[in-house]
């Protein structure tokens, strides 16, 4: 019969993948802003609906730093600090 060994095996952690993603979401934002803010205005109603499409796209912004923070904190909460016993 043939055993699983779950300790040896290497793939693809909940970390390495919400460090994928936010990585996406990040550059998504950063491109999605830059195409708004390209075809420069001069008006009062340009200003005020390039403010409201950043506000209602920053979901992602918001999504992307979460799982930034996600990534690297479970990381580093897998290896002990060398100070604490």
């Amino acid at each position: 019969m043939a055993s699983l060994s779950n300790s040896s095996s290497i793939g693809f952690g909940g970390q390495s993948i919400a460090r994928i993603v936010d990585f996406t979401c990040l550059f998504g934002f950063l491109a999605d802003m830059l195409a708004l803010a390209l075809p420069f205005g001069a008006g009062a109603a340009w200003r005020a609906t390039l403010l409201q499409q950043m506000g209602d796209r920053s979901i992602v912004l918001l999504m992307g730093l979460a799982l930034l923070v996600y990534g690297f904190w479970y990381l580093d909460s897998q290896w002990p600090s060398p100070g604490l016993n």
